[in-house]
Protein backbone atom coordinates (compact mmCIF):
# COMPACT_ATOMS: atom_id res chain seq x y z
CA UNK A 1 0.00 0.00 0.00
CA UNK A 2 1.66 3.34 -1.17
CA UNK A 3 1.63 5.97 1.74
CA UNK A 4 0.44 8.76 0.95
CA UNK A 5 2.42 12.32 1.29
CA UNK A 6 1.62 14.73 3.70
CA UNK A 7 0.94 18.29 1.77
CA UNK A 8 4.25 19.75 4.10
CA UNK A 9 6.40 16.22 2.71
CA UNK A 10 5.07 17.11 -0.90
CA UNK A 11 6.46 20.93 -0.30
CA UNK A 12 9.36 19.84 0.33
CA UNK A 13 9.93 17.39 -2.23
CA UNK A 14 9.44 20.02 -4.87
CA UNK A 15 11.80 22.50 -2.81
CA UNK A 16 14.77 19.73 -3.63
CA UNK A 17 13.93 19.22 -6.94
CA UNK A 18 14.01 23.04 -7.37
CA UNK A 19 17.36 22.69 -5.56
CA UNK A 20 18.70 19.99 -7.65
CA UNK A 21 17.29 22.05 -11.04
CA UNK A 22 18.99 25.11 -10.06
CA UNK A 23 22.20 23.37 -9.30
CA UNK A 24 22.38 21.70 -12.13
CA UNK A 25 21.72 24.85 -14.26
CA UNK A 26 24.25 26.77 -12.93
CA UNK A 27 26.84 23.41 -13.11
CA UNK A 28 25.88 23.71 -16.68
CA UNK A 29 26.34 27.75 -17.53
CA UNK A 30 29.67 27.39 -15.42
CA UNK A 31 30.13 24.82 -18.36
CA UNK A 32 29.22 26.71 -20.85
CA UNK A 33 30.88 30.05 -19.90
CA UNK A 34 34.30 28.20 -19.18
CA UNK A 35 34.36 27.00 -22.92
CA UNK A 36 33.18 30.19 -23.83
CA UNK A 37 36.55 31.55 -22.40
CA UNK A 38 38.75 28.37 -23.84
CA UNK A 39 37.23 29.38 -27.40
CA UNK A 40 38.40 33.13 -27.01
CA UNK A 41 41.87 32.17 -25.94
CA UNK A 42 42.06 29.48 -28.65
CA UNK A 43 40.98 32.33 -31.45
CA UNK A 44 43.65 34.84 -29.85
CA UNK A 45 46.04 32.20 -30.01
CA UNK A 46 45.57 31.35 -33.84
CA UNK A 47 45.35 35.05 -34.72
CA UNK A 48 49.00 35.32 -32.95
CA UNK A 49 50.20 32.21 -35.33
CA UNK A 50 48.69 33.99 -37.87
CA UNK A 51 49.96 37.64 -37.48
CA UNK A 52 53.54 35.86 -36.38
CA UNK A 53 52.93 33.72 -39.72
CA UNK A 54 52.57 37.23 -41.59
CA UNK A 55 55.51 38.87 -40.10
CA UNK A 56 58.25 35.93 -41.14
CA UNK A 57 56.70 36.07 -44.37
CA UNK A 58 57.16 39.52 -44.65
CA UNK A 59 60.83 39.01 -43.15
CA UNK A 60 61.38 36.40 -45.85
CA UNK A 61 60.17 39.21 -48.92
CA UNK A 62 62.07 41.75 -47.04
CA UNK A 63 65.38 39.95 -47.08
CA UNK A 64 65.12 38.74 -50.39
CA UNK A 65 64.05 41.97 -51.82
CA UNK A 66 67.46 43.17 -50.00
CA UNK A 67 69.53 40.62 -51.31
CA UNK A 68 68.46 41.33 -54.79
CA UNK A 69 68.75 45.34 -54.12
CA UNK A 70 72.65 44.09 -52.62
CA UNK A 71 73.27 42.09 -55.89
CA UNK A 72 72.54 45.37 -58.02
CA UNK A 73 74.50 47.30 -56.08
CA UNK A 74 77.69 45.22 -56.68
CA UNK A 75 76.36 45.05 -60.43
CA UNK A 76 75.77 48.74 -60.45
CA UNK A 77 79.02 49.32 -59.13
CA UNK A 78 80.79 47.56 -61.49
CA UNK A 79 79.00 49.16 -64.25
CA UNK A 80 79.57 52.50 -63.52
CA UNK A 81 83.02 51.65 -63.40
CA UNK A 82 83.21 50.67 -66.95
CA UNK A 83 81.07 53.35 -68.10
CA UNK A 84 83.34 55.92 -66.17
CA UNK A 85 86.45 56.05 -68.67
CA UNK A 86 84.19 56.08 -72.28
CA UNK A 87 81.87 59.52 -70.41
CA UNK A 88 85.49 60.94 -69.47
CA UNK A 89 86.56 60.46 -73.46
CA UNK A 90 83.06 62.14 -74.60
CA UNK A 91 83.09 64.76 -72.07
CA UNK A 92 86.67 65.96 -73.32
CA UNK A 93 85.49 65.71 -76.74
CA UNK A 94 82.42 67.75 -76.49
CA UNK A 95 84.65 70.48 -74.69
CA UNK A 96 87.01 70.91 -78.08
CA UNK A 97 83.53 70.35 -80.11
CA UNK A 98 82.53 73.70 -77.96
CA UNK A 99 85.53 75.27 -78.62
CA UNK A 100 84.86 74.99 -82.52
CA UNK A 101 81.61 76.22 -82.34
CA UNK A 102 82.62 78.82 -80.56
CA UNK A 103 84.67 80.22 -82.86
CA UNK A 104 82.25 79.64 -85.72
CA UNK A 105 80.05 81.51 -83.54
CA UNK A 106 76.82 79.30 -84.68
CA UNK A 107 74.45 79.61 -82.01
CA UNK A 108 71.91 77.09 -83.25
CA UNK A 109 74.88 74.03 -83.04
CA UNK A 110 76.25 75.52 -79.92
CA UNK A 111 72.62 75.80 -77.70
CA UNK A 112 72.43 71.89 -78.93
CA UNK A 113 75.75 71.07 -77.73
CA UNK A 114 74.59 72.44 -74.40
CA UNK A 115 71.89 70.16 -74.45
CA UNK A 116 74.54 67.22 -75.09
CA UNK A 117 76.34 68.22 -72.62
CA UNK A 118 74.37 68.59 -70.30
CA UNK A 119 72.66 65.14 -70.95
CA UNK A 120 76.25 63.62 -70.57
CA UNK A 121 76.38 65.23 -67.16
CA UNK A 122 73.31 63.86 -66.25
CA UNK A 123 74.31 60.13 -67.29
CA UNK A 124 77.33 60.73 -65.04
CA UNK A 125 75.30 61.31 -61.97
CA UNK A 126 73.05 58.31 -62.92
CA UNK A 127 76.07 56.20 -62.76
CA UNK A 128 77.21 57.96 -59.75
CA UNK A 129 73.58 57.18 -57.93
CA UNK A 130 73.22 53.64 -59.07
CA UNK A 131 76.11 53.07 -56.78
CA UNK A 132 73.98 54.32 -54.08
CA UNK A 133 72.28 50.86 -53.70
CA UNK A 134 76.53 49.49 -52.86
CA UNK A 135 77.63 52.76 -51.21
CA UNK A 136 75.81 55.55 -50.53
CA UNK A 137 76.21 58.92 -52.05
CA UNK A 138 76.49 62.16 -50.08
CA UNK A 139 73.55 65.18 -51.27
CA UNK A 140 74.92 67.79 -52.48
CA UNK A 141 72.60 70.63 -51.64
CA UNK A 142 72.19 73.92 -53.57
CA UNK A 143 69.77 76.10 -52.69
CA UNK A 144 67.51 77.36 -55.67
CA UNK A 145 64.00 77.75 -56.80
CA UNK A 146 62.11 74.15 -57.74
CA UNK A 147 60.33 75.79 -60.77
CA UNK A 148 63.94 76.82 -62.30
CA UNK A 149 64.65 72.90 -62.44
CA UNK A 150 61.10 72.35 -63.51
CA UNK A 151 61.24 74.16 -66.29
CA UNK A 152 64.92 73.07 -67.48
CA UNK A 153 63.78 69.25 -66.75
CA UNK A 154 60.74 69.68 -69.40
CA UNK A 155 62.97 71.39 -71.97
CA UNK A 156 65.34 67.67 -71.77
CA UNK A 157 62.67 66.24 -71.94
CA UNK A 158 61.09 67.31 -75.04
CA UNK A 159 63.49 65.20 -77.26
CA UNK A 160 61.88 61.89 -75.53
CA UNK A 161 58.43 63.17 -75.77
CA UNK A 162 58.55 63.35 -79.42
CA UNK A 163 58.30 59.78 -79.49
CA UNK A 164 55.19 60.02 -78.57
CA UNK A 165 52.09 61.31 -80.21
CA UNK A 166 50.20 64.49 -78.74
CA UNK A 167 51.45 64.22 -75.57
CA UNK A 168 51.53 68.04 -73.98
CA UNK A 169 52.96 68.95 -70.97
CA UNK A 170 50.88 71.81 -69.27
CA UNK A 171 52.82 73.68 -65.99
CA UNK A 172 50.92 75.62 -63.48
CA UNK A 173 54.11 77.25 -61.34
CA UNK A 174 53.15 78.96 -58.62
CA UNK A 175 54.93 82.30 -57.96
CA UNK A 176 55.07 81.88 -54.11
CA UNK A 177 56.99 79.33 -53.47
CA UNK A 178 60.46 80.03 -52.05
CA UNK A 179 64.00 78.82 -52.96
CA UNK A 180 64.86 75.87 -50.89
CA UNK A 181 68.15 73.55 -50.47
CA UNK A 182 68.52 70.25 -52.79
CA UNK A 183 70.27 68.18 -54.75
CA UNK A 184 69.79 69.63 -58.40
CA UNK A 185 70.70 66.61 -59.95
CA UNK A 186 68.75 63.98 -57.79
CA UNK A 187 65.94 66.28 -57.97
CA UNK A 188 66.13 66.38 -61.45
CA UNK A 189 66.80 62.44 -62.27
CA UNK A 190 63.32 62.07 -59.91
CA UNK A 191 61.31 64.61 -62.37
CA UNK A 192 62.71 63.38 -65.31
CA UNK A 193 61.51 59.82 -64.43
CA UNK A 194 57.84 60.93 -63.35
CA UNK A 195 57.35 62.58 -66.71
CA UNK A 196 58.54 59.40 -68.77
CA UNK A 197 56.05 57.05 -66.92
CA UNK A 198 53.65 59.62 -67.15
CA UNK A 199 54.18 60.10 -71.42
CA UNK A 200 54.34 56.04 -71.64
CA UNK A 201 50.87 55.71 -69.68
CA UNK A 202 49.39 57.72 -72.55
CA UNK A 203 50.13 55.59 -75.60
CA UNK A 204 47.39 57.23 -77.77
CA UNK A 205 48.14 60.30 -75.99
CA UNK A 206 47.09 63.03 -73.53
CA UNK A 207 47.97 65.89 -71.26
CA UNK A 208 51.40 65.92 -68.63
CA UNK A 209 50.77 68.76 -65.39
CA UNK A 210 53.20 69.69 -63.48
CA UNK A 211 52.10 72.12 -60.74
CA UNK A 212 53.74 73.32 -57.80
CA UNK A 213 52.37 74.92 -54.50
CA UNK A 214 53.36 75.80 -51.22
CA UNK A 215 51.61 72.73 -48.71
CA UNK A 216 51.51 73.21 -44.97
CA UNK A 217 50.03 69.76 -43.96
CA UNK A 218 53.51 67.71 -44.70
CA UNK A 219 56.93 67.52 -43.51
CA UNK A 220 56.13 69.01 -40.48
CA UNK A 221 55.49 72.35 -41.76
CA UNK A 222 56.04 74.27 -44.56
CA UNK A 223 56.68 72.46 -47.81
CA UNK A 224 57.10 72.69 -51.58
CA UNK A 225 54.15 70.53 -53.39
CA UNK A 226 55.14 69.50 -56.90
CA UNK A 227 52.89 67.03 -58.62
CA UNK A 228 52.97 65.59 -61.93
CA UNK A 229 49.82 64.12 -62.95
CA UNK A 230 48.81 62.23 -66.34
CA UNK A 231 45.74 61.30 -68.23
CA UNK A 232 47.15 58.01 -68.69
CA UNK A 233 45.88 54.84 -68.43
CA UNK A 234 46.27 54.62 -63.98
CA UNK A 235 47.50 52.32 -62.32
CA UNK A 236 45.04 49.32 -60.94
CA UNK A 237 44.45 49.75 -57.42
CA UNK A 238 45.72 46.18 -56.22
CA UNK A 239 49.50 47.57 -57.66
CA UNK A 240 49.89 51.13 -55.51
CA UNK A 241 51.31 49.46 -52.95
CA UNK A 242 53.78 47.47 -55.32
CA UNK A 243 54.99 50.62 -57.29
CA UNK A 244 57.87 51.93 -55.37
CA UNK A 245 58.72 48.14 -54.27
CA UNK A 246 62.70 47.69 -56.43
CA UNK A 247 62.10 45.77 -59.88
CA UNK A 248 58.65 45.67 -59.81
CA UNK A 249 56.95 47.02 -63.29
CA UNK A 250 54.13 46.60 -65.40
CA UNK A 251 55.92 47.64 -68.38
CA UNK A 252 57.41 45.25 -71.42
CA UNK A 253 61.14 45.02 -70.15
CA UNK A 254 62.94 46.96 -72.90
CA UNK A 255 60.72 49.79 -71.38
CA UNK A 256 61.71 49.77 -67.91
CA UNK A 257 63.18 47.58 -64.47
CA UNK A 258 60.99 48.53 -61.91
CA UNK A 259 63.56 50.92 -60.41
CA UNK A 260 63.00 54.19 -61.36
CA UNK A 261 60.13 54.90 -58.79
CA UNK A 262 62.47 52.61 -56.18
CA UNK A 263 65.34 55.55 -56.73
CA UNK A 264 62.89 58.44 -56.89
CA UNK A 265 61.66 57.91 -53.33
CA UNK A 266 64.55 56.88 -52.09
CA UNK A 267 66.09 59.91 -53.33
CA UNK A 268 63.14 62.11 -51.56
CA UNK A 269 63.26 60.41 -48.50
CA UNK A 270 66.94 61.30 -48.50
CA UNK A 271 65.93 64.89 -48.85
CA UNK A 272 63.10 64.81 -45.69
CA UNK A 273 60.43 64.60 -47.85
CA UNK A 274 57.44 62.77 -49.01
CA UNK A 275 56.30 60.73 -51.91
CA UNK A 276 52.89 59.79 -52.69
CA UNK A 277 50.50 58.63 -55.52
CA UNK A 278 46.99 58.63 -56.36
CA UNK A 279 45.74 57.19 -59.24
CA UNK A 280 42.27 56.16 -61.39
CA UNK A 281 42.08 53.14 -63.78
CA UNK A 282 41.08 55.21 -67.28
CA UNK A 283 41.48 58.55 -66.28
CA UNK A 284 45.20 59.39 -64.91
CA UNK A 285 47.97 59.12 -62.13
CA UNK A 286 49.20 62.20 -59.81
CA UNK A 287 52.51 62.06 -58.43
CA UNK A 288 52.79 64.21 -55.56
CA UNK A 289 56.42 64.98 -54.06
CA UNK A 290 56.50 67.05 -50.82
CA UNK A 291 60.01 68.94 -49.89
CA UNK A 292 60.66 70.70 -46.54
CA UNK A 293 61.58 74.51 -47.28
CA UNK A 294 63.62 74.06 -43.99
CA UNK A 295 67.00 72.18 -44.31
Amino acid sequence: MIKKLTKKEIEDLLEHQRAISTAKEKVLLSYITEMEELYKELHKKMQTIKEKEETINQTKRILAQNERVFTLGIMSASLAHEVKNPLIVISGMLNRLEKLIKDKENGELHETLQIIKKEVERIQGIMNRLTEFYKPQPIRRERKNINELIIETIKLTQHYLERFKNVNIVTKLSDNVPEISYDKGQIQQVLVNLIINAAQSMPKGGTITISTSLNEQECNGNSIRIDVEDTGVGIPEENIEKIFQPFFSTKPPEEGTGLGLSISKDIIEKHSGKIKVKSEVSKGTCFSIFLPCKD
